[in-house]
């Protein structure tokens, strides 16, 4: 790989396996998105895609390194972050193209699907701020300032993110992305962290990195955050 505006990612592995159910028209203002989405004719929905495409790569120009890079669970649709660029890529995984940037004017560190998959939720460090952006067409819908840089974010139940920031030890904050408020949940006790949650944002999980003794947390999210014992 050089450092040319321009590389291949080899997504057919990850294409392969990815078997996309049926989904749902999604209908917003009157509009029905297409991409990634099966065709509905007379009630008849055809077979579901299964977003493998029809070649071994897909060129994405323009890009330098994807971290992370994010899957749509319903849609064939995969989501690069790229920190040199300060940009995400729309890849459409059944259609082997890009059809969407999104120039975020900073690095993104961090990406999740919103609980109810219409919205990207992008950390920006360098702006310290939660970039909302509409999972479909790219439009960025909003901006959230966060009281500390964010650097991994995760799902929340409702339009909410937990993000913590990149510190030798942090604590966990939960962002209402409505209201703009930005609360810290946790003791600033957990070691270089990682976040996770579960689909519906009802779970969020919490691994520690670089230290002995190192624990992955289950965190109970519905009415506050509590540490489930296991």
């Amino acid at each position: 790989m050089t450092k040319v505006q321009r590389f291949f990612i080899l997504v057919s592995a990850l294409a392969a396996t990815i078997a996309c159910s049926e989904t749902k028209e999604r209908s917003r203002d009157g509009d029905t998105d297409a991409v990634g989405d099966t065709d509905v004719a007379g009630g008849d929905a055809g077979p579901a895609r299964r977003c493998a495409g029809t070649h071994s790569t897909i060129r994405v120009d323009g890009a330098q390194a994807f971290l992370p890079l994010v899957e749509h669970p319903t849609r064939c649709l995969l989501y690069g972050a790229d920190v040199t660029t300060g940009s995400i890529h729309f890849i459409d995984t059944d259609n082997d193209s890009v059809h969407t940037v999104t120039a975020l004017g900073s690095a993104p560190t961090d990406i999740t699907l919103s609980a109810d998959l219409l919205y990207l939720y992008v950390a920006l460090p360098g702006q310290v701020s939660i970039a909302v952006v509409d999972a479909f067409d790219g439009t960025v819908t909003d901006s959230v300032t966060t009281s500390v840089p964010p650097y991994r974010v995760a799902r929340a139940p409702g339009h909410r993110v937990f993000y913590v920031e990149e510190e030798v030890f942090t604590s966990i904050h939960l962002v209402n992305l409505n209201t703009g408020v930005d609360e810290e949940l946790t003791p600033t006790t957990l070691h270089e962290p990682d976040l996770a949650a579960s689909a519906d944002g009802s779970v969020l999980f919490v691994g520690e990195a670089n230290r002995p003794g190192t624990r992955l947390i289950r965190y109970n999210t519905v009415g506050g955050l509590t540490e489930v014992d296991v």
